[in-house]
């Protein structure tokens, strides 16, 4: 079957049929970019596929992109690598061995359906053969003739743009962060690039000095600022971006409206890298955004799995307080789920409204009525404070609380009196601070040296980190300007990378969209700039 259906796809091809299998080109495009993401048709039907000769693969393990990537460009893995498969690779002879000549339309069908490449020989069995009909065929290759074959959007022969996105009504400490560093990074980047003529001369005599020189482009930042009501931002979004079209969106801070940039940037097709968010994206992340964490998502899994693991009951009565806005809601929804998980459904709730804090009378009403056994608060400290008050009394206050850092900063706030120390397990995402040391140091010593050390320091740290992850990026992909390449290239670079002392651990792979997978779950000493306390990992 495999023999004939080779045979039919190579006289269409030969014939010149294969272009008119489909109506247009933007048919031929989408049904083939179907194939070459997924193994599969627009209709959903599996394009069948085999290894090894006779061996079955389904199409979540059968997909082009898996080995040779969204873009193309192939990746490196265990001392392997797959092959560049962008247009100008494919479509031109080689000139280094192994040397093979151009691909036309005919050989490429043919070694994706034969496994023979241009060159008459037998491509490896692990690539996949595949069963392709002429017009599988023909939208496939159309798709791939449209890899890397035309300018990348953003970019000029001297700029590269980049832009980032703030709300108005995003938390006024990172919209500061965000504006203040960035372009502090930006102008400190471009100027100490003024001499790059001269050191792309120098390094031409180099055999890759070529491409450096090529490589080479200013950053030009457009500063992207959101206003009024949520339901205008796509509008807006959509006029920003026709005026100004960016090659990549680096930071950026916009609260509640988050899930409405990562549709755009997953809309248009466009890096969005380590944007200053609490809010897991809603679904499946897409490709085109990275993240730090799920946010409230990971803090409720730390918290339900440091719960579990601490031999705590099934049956422990377990009241969990938080705000009734997007960030509380998304975060109690997350934490009911991962409670669940673990086999904890004994929950109560008690939401307040936004910044207002529960008096003395009522935390006394609900440690009473409730008589729980754990106390989950995600609320801010100074919502607590009344709490404090009334944990004086022992015989009320639970034996095990727990607060989180994206909600309650006790390290940057008053302690809690003693008792409710004793009784707090804070998850706390950042390296541990150390006496006498610096915390973040990579970053404190940059924006001390800038001025900048007046600013949040975890969200200064964070958009520092993003633009040097960016540029780093922008190195290593050269003069190869793709949207995926981008991210790919961060896929790689970013695991277990060294860039930050913000985190203790950083793991990112193919795929995987968030840098960070655990908490420290902490306590609080005497001393508030010290914690203390054990790593809790969750599986990417």
């Amino acid at each position: 079957m495999l023999r004939s259906a080779i045979a039919i796809l190579a006289l269409a091809i030969f014939l010149g049929d294969v272009q008119t299998c489909l109506a247009d080109e933007k048919t031929l495009l989408d049904e083939g970019r179907h194939i070459y993401r997924s193994a599969t048709r627009s209709d959903g039907t599996a394009v069948p596929a085999v290894v090894q000769m006779d061996v079955s693969l389904p199409s979540s393990a059968a997909a082009c992109s898996n080995c040779h990537r969204r873009s193309g460009f192939g990746i490196s893995e265990g001392g392997s690598r797959s092959l560049n498969v962008t247009a100008p690779s494919m479509f031109a002879p080689t000139t280094k061995p192994p040397l093979r000549p151009a691909y036309d339309d005919a050989t490429l069908a043919r070694a994706i359906v034969a496994g023979i490449a241009a060159d008459g020989r037998a491509l490896d069995v692990t690539m996949p053969r595949y069963e392709l009909s002429a017009a599988d065929a023909s939208a496939l290759i159309t798709y791939m003739r449209s890899l890397g074959a035309s300018a990348p959007a953003g970019v000029t022969d001297t700029d590269i743009h980049i832009a980032t996105i703030v709300s108005a009504d995003a938390p006024e400490h990172e919209r500061m962060a965000v504006q203040a560093v960035i372009r502090r990074f930006v102008e400190m980047k471009n100027g100490g690039s003024r001499r790059e003529a001269e050191r792309a001369a120098a390094s031409s005599r180099h055999h890759y000095g070529r491409s450096r020189q090529i490589a080479h482009r200013n950053w030009k930042l457009f500063e992207w600022s959101l206003h009024g009501p949520e339901s205008t931002w796509p509008r807006q979004l959509e006029k920003l971006y026709a005026q100004t079209t960016p090659f990549a969106v680096v930071s950026g801070t916009t609260g509640s409206g988050s899930p409405l940039i990562d549709k755009f940037c997953e809309d248009k097709e466009l890096p969005c890298v380590l944007p200053l968010r609490n809010m897991p994206p809603t679904g499946k992340p897409g490709f085109y955004s990275l993240y730090f964490s799920p946010g409230v998502a990971l803090e409720a899994a730390v918290t339900a799995q440091h719960i579990a693991d601490s031999g705590l009951p099934k049956d422990s009565k377990i009241l969990v307080i938080n705000e009734n806005s997007a960030s509380g809601r998304a975060g109690l929804d997350a934490l009911q789920s991962q409670l669940a998980s673990h086999d904890y459904k004994n929950i109560g709730v008690y939401s307040t409204r936004p910044n207002k804090s529960p008096s003395a009378r009522k935390w006394r009403k609900l440690l009473k009525s409730e008589d729980a056994d754990i106390l989950i608060s995600w609320l801010p400290v100074s919502s607590m404070s009344n709490l404090v008050t009334e944990s004086s009394d022992s015989s009320l206050l639970p034996e095990h609380v727990y607060t989180t850092q994206s909600v309650s900063g006790w390290a940057e706030n008053t302690a809690p009196n003693d008792l409710l120390r004793e009784r707090i397990r804070h998850v706390y995402p950042y390296s541990l601070p150390q006496a006498g040391l610096t915390q973040f140091p990579r970053e404190d010593i940059w924006l001390k040296l800038q001025g900048l050390s007046d600013l949040d320091a975890v969200a200064a740290a964070k958009v520092l980190f993003a633009c040097r992850t960016l540029g780093l990026a922008l190195a290593d992909i050269q003069s190869n300007f793709s949207r995926e390449y981008l991210v790919e290239t961060l896929e790689h670079s970013l695991d277990g990378t060294q860039l930050t002392s913000l985190y203790p651990r950083t793991t990112l792979g193919p795929d995987q969209r968030f840098l960070i997978h655990g908490a420290y779950v902490v306590r609080l000493s005497g001393n508030t700039d010290s914690l203390y306390g054990n790593p809790v990992w969750i599986q990417p």
